[in-house]
């Protein structure tokens, strides 16, 4: 087994500038490039891209038109879903680990080209050390990567959607930067209430979600399980659907052509192309309508939450499912899902012995299965049992 101080001669190599790889439903010409996803080197090309290649003045004059009478109009970026053989990796990530811990993260650097705790003579130490750079790689993540794009999409009035799921990029803490959350497809239940809790305690409520990708099935797909399944997102504190599938009549290489036409995803992947094929536009109004009375509820008002959990720093960076307190719902509460990065937010204070009064109006805290918490918290949760908030 290794040390965790012995000396390895170690390289790192990551290819930028390559054509990725994909499946065979391509709806676009050529395929996406490699860039550095996290970093401001990673935005820049981004950015260039869209200055020199997309939008010319008549286009920038018309998002700006757009965004004028629509103020939450944003930039949208789908989930992170990397193809990667070894750990992520960015410019400045040794910086952010060395400046979020006790030591110079240069010393550890074969625990993070391992990306692993296998192999090493103190695995909780090497654990710790891999909590510490998911942590420095978010702190990239969202001071350049968000924050970059954030700036240029409001040079013509845009906000900045993205879906902060998993993995390196801190789902609360990607949250707490950015203009509008969203959840994948992937998302659900409790999911669901960890990005509301973040966008509660922000003083926002919009919770945004890629909608019914697994319900929609095809053309034939009835009303009834898509407004069972968007009842069950709104109850777990979303408040704006958007339904997944696509625009395009057709693929540019004519895969899955045959009649009645592409369906995105070929079933069981949102729903179908609304193209001259759809034989329900005529009852379109009966959904939308629905859709658009339950959401101006939701969006008018402010979230009222029972319960605020507080999960471990073990578990930031992963989103939950499932409905963790089931007995709680069963009897008429609700919840939402935090960690200690929320608990730093301005709202995040205690009055008459309720957690942000002036947002959410959490009126106990449950620590959930935590077996990580920072001295911290700790102690910020017994500043709050003292003020009145039963803990």
């Amino acid at each position: 087994t290794l040390s965790l101080h012995d000396a390895l001669p170690i390289s790192y190599r990551q290819g930028t500038g390559q054509v990725m790889s994909g499946g065979a439903s391509v709806t676009q010409y050529n395929r996406p490039y490699v860039v550095s996803n996290y970093d401001s080197v990673g935005v820049r090309a981004i950015i260039d891209f869209w200055q020199q290649k997309i939008l010319d003045d008549e286009l920038l004059g018309l998002l700006k038109q757009n965004a004028a009478g629509n103020p939450s109009d944003a930039v949208f970026e789908d989930s992170y879903e990397l193809s990667h053989t070894g750990p992520l990796w960015a410019l400045g990530a040794l910086a952010a680990i060395t400046a979020g811990a006790a030591y110079q993260a240069a010393r550890y650097a074969p625990v993070f080209a391992l990306g692993a705790t296998a192999g090493f003579d103190d695995t909780a130490a090497a654990a710790r050390i891999l909590e510490d750079y998911t942590g420095g790689m978010a702190q990239v993540y969202q001071t350049e990567h968000i924050a970059g794009i954030e700036a240029w999409a409001a040079t013509f009035g845009y906000k900045f959607k993205v879906q902060t799921e998993a993995g390196a990029t801190g789902v609360a803490g990607a949250v707490a930067t950015v203009s509008v959350v969203e959840g994948d497809n992937g998302a659900s239940d409790d999911g669901f209430r960890n990005l509301a809790g973040a966008a509660n305690l922000g003083g926002s409520n919009l919770v945004s979600n890629e909608s019914l990708t697994f319900v929609a099935v095809d053309y034939s797909t009835p009303w009834l399980p898509l407004a069972a399944a968007l009842n069950s997102y709104w109850g777990a504190g979303v408040t704006r659907v958007n339904f997944h599938g696509s625009p395009f009549p057709k693929t540019f290489n004519g895969y899955h052509d045959s009649w009645p036409g592409w369906e995105f995803g070929l079933g069981g992947s949102g729903l179908g192309v609304f193209d001259a094929r759809q034989i329900y536009w005529a009852d379109m109004p009966q959904l939308s309508g629905f859709v658009a009375r339950s959401q101006a509820v939701l969006q008018a008002g402010l979230a009222s939450v029972d319960l605020a959990v507080l999960e471990g720093t073990e578990s930031r960076y992963t989103l939950p499912t499932g409905n963790s307190l089931q007995s709680v719902l069963n009897a008429g509460y609700n919840y939402n899902i935090l960690d200690e990065e929320m608990l730093d937010r301005p709202l995040a204070t205690v009055t008459k012995g309720v957690l942000a009064p002036r947002g959410p109006g959490y009126r106990a805290l449950v620590v959930s299965q935590a077996s990580e918490l920072s001295v911290g918290c700790v102690g910020k949760l017994i500043s709050y049992a003292r003020a009145g908030l039963p803990v």
